[in-house]
């Protein structure tokens, strides 16, 4: 399949088509794929071709893994992402 033919992440997903648009430049269609590679892992890659994503897309992704909004993430699992984040 051509990356062209490629789905889009599920409609509803990220509310932000930047977001969408973001994860399937680095070839990220689905919440599984990114459970299967790791938030920090994605959110590196998503970095590392995109500068300006900020740390809102890893509070947002590991968020919709846990099935709440970014802005119920606690605190403790932004602060446990960040201290990952400090060992890549």
């Amino acid at each position: 399949m051509r990356k062209k033919d490629k789905p889009k992440l599920q409609k509803g997903i990220f509310c932000g088509g930047v977001s969408e648009q973001w994860l399937n430049e680095i070839g990220i269609y689905s919440l599984e794929e990114i459970q299967k590679i790791g938030v920090i892992e994605v959110y590196l890659k998503l970095k590392k071709t995109n500068p300006k994503v900020t740390l809102n897309m890893l509070w947002g992704m590991q968020a919709k893994l846990l099935g709440i909004s970014h802005l119920e993430l606690p605190n403790e699992i932004k602060e446990q992402l960040k201290n990952k984040l400090k060992n890549y």
